[in-house]
């Protein structure tokens, strides 16, 4: 990720460097027509109609960034414009709690067909039984999987990180037995803005939920402001210079991921929206379709 925060035009020269480094033409065309556009007519560019007009670049711009977002501050003598680059957004799914018929086969399909991350939550597993749900998927796959228990699996079976509840977070005991695990393997979750503005530590990335109403959890309301990915990536980055990459988890489907995409968020976590269908496989494949990658 890459923040420029502009305050004027003439100061755009980084980010067009960085465009160029990247080799993005395309996206400077983009951007040029939408700063003369602004800058002309005095008013705001906002994040969905950049994201519309992002969305005609091919695919493989759209791998490189996904978001662009112009915020225009009235009032100002001169008008300061927050210029967002965001990589491409990460697509994570969570097992359920319970295991179900098959669901290591299922696993093994999505990755198969291009799932990033996968966040093995099995509350009640013993070591032995994330040991053997763990190795019957590909071990290819396995830097791939990010483990919610039984911590010291991670290095023995290569895994692709940790994630820590607020349980976990805050469990002195935990903290112990994990310190020798390097922060980029490590992500967390949040439930409100504030949390994460306040953290100190350096996540890889921050789940913030519910961001939509549950598609598993009747009556499990969204309760975060969209809107507050962007203010807290600015703060922070202001502030300690370091952001973690924000995940939406809670009642994310595939037509919810391009609402996070252009709210700044940098990921997308699914879970009800993959284990409730017929056909997970299917509805993972319309995600990526939506992020814009294919196979991996």
């Amino acid at each position: 990720m890459g923040v420029f925060i502009l305050s004027s035009f003439l100061n755009l020269f980084p980010a067009f460097s960085y465009l160029f480094i990247n080799n993005s033409a395309e996206a400077l065309r983009a951007i040029t027509t939408g700063l003369r556009f602004h800058w002309h007519n005095r008013r705001e560019i906002t994040a969905p109609a950049v994201c519309c007009a992002a969305s005609k670049l091919s695919s493989t711009l759209r791998a490189c960034f996904y978001s662009i977002c112009f915020v225009h501050r009235p009032g100002k003598s001169k008008d300061l414009i927050v210029f967002v680059l965001l990589s491409r957004m990460e697509l994570i799914v969570i097992t359920q709690e319970d295991a179900i018929s098959n669901e290591t086969d299922i696993v093994s399909r999505l990755f198969d067909i291009g799932l990033q991350r996968l966040h093995l939550r099995k509350p009640q597993f013993t070591a032995e039984e994330c040991i053997n749900y763990i190795n019957a998927i590909k071990s290819k796959y396995h830097s791939r999987i990010v483990i919610h228990g039984c911590f010291e699996l991670f290095s023995e079976l290569g895994l692709g990180g940790i994630h820590l509840n607020t349980a976990a977070r805050s469990d002195q005991e935990t903290r112990e037995r994990i310190n020798h695990i390097s922060a980029s393997f490590i992500s967390t979750s949040f439930h409100s803005w504030e949390e994460i503005r306040d953290n100190e530590f350096p996540y890889r990335d921050v789940f913030i939920s519910p961001v939509f109403d549950s598609i598993s959890k009747k009556g499990y309301k969204a309760g975060i402001d969209l809107a507050g990915a962007i203010e807290t990536k600015r703060e922070l980055e202001r502030r300690t210079k370091y952001c973690p990459k924000i995940i939406g988890l809670g009642g994310v489907g595939v037509l919810q991921i391009e609402t996070l995409r252009q709210h700044g968020f940098d990921g997308a976590a699914m879970l009800g929206a993959i284990w409730t269908a017929q056909d997970a496989a299917s509805v993972l494949i319309k995600a990526r379709d939506v992020i814009g990658y294919g196979n991996v």
